[in-house]
């Protein structure tokens, strides 16, 4: 029986262990935060003048909002215990449908910057896309399921803004986010495994030390 299958038959370890990876999506959630923050204003002041005032606003607004809920739904975890399979389960897909709507709203910002700015825009929507993309498969790297979502909004909404685009540099550079894309999953899914195997040898050595006492 491999590791995924353990997982799935011992509903305890799986709690236990679902615990862990939200720990760790929380421990390393405050950079994350300030980082999305940051990057809002830089873009909301390059589109100060090319915008509405008031929609660049709201915009930054939005966007702060869902990353102060993501950190509001990363403070449930402390107070939920390992046997709370259930509540923690619900923890996670609350993190994986916050993923998929911080991802489309890069995505959104990205495909406004492309199909509505300027040459230099468009440098600075890449730039911004694919650090974004990158981000997020950091921080949610022990959460597939919300790190997919991420990377699906928010490459979607740049897949569709170079198909509207259009042209030989557009299509190369769909190629190249589609590369980029299954890198970054096949990352996750990566560091995802070895997660699940450095967590389970841990479990092992624990329940190997209550044993002995």
């Amino acid at each position: 029986m491999d590791n995924h299958e353990l997982i799935k038959n011992d509903e305890r370890l799986h709690g236990w262990l679902l615990q862990r990876h939200l720990q760790e999506h929380a421990e390393g959630l405050i950079p994350a935060l300030i980082g999305n923050i940051v990057n809002a204003i830089v873009a909301g002041v390059l589109f100060w003048q090319k915008m509405s005032p008031v929609a660049v606003i709201v915009g930054i607004a939005v966007m702060s909002g869902i990353v102060l809920h993501r950190f509001h739904i990363s403070r449930k975890v402390a107070v939920v215990g390992a046997g709370e399979t259930v509540r923690l389960q619900s923890i996670s897909q609350e993190v994986t449908v916050n993923a998929a709507i911080l991802g489309g709203s890069w995505g959104l910002a990205s495909f406004y910057m492309m199909t509505m700015g300027s040459p230099a825009d468009h440098m600075f929507a890449g730039i911004l896309g694919s650090g974004m993309m990158a981000a997020g498969t950091i921080t949610y790297r022990t959460l597939p399921k919300a790190a997919f979502a991420y990377l699906i909004a928010a490459g979607g909404a740049s897949f569709a803004a170079l198909f509207i685009v259009q042209g030989p540099a557009a299509i190369a550079a769909m190629v190249l986010l589609a590369c980029f894309l299954f890198i970054l999953m096949a990352s996750v899914r990566k560091t995802f495994d070895r997660s699940c195997i450095r967590h389970l040898h841990e479990h092992e050595l624990s329940e190997s030390a209550e044993t002995i006492r």
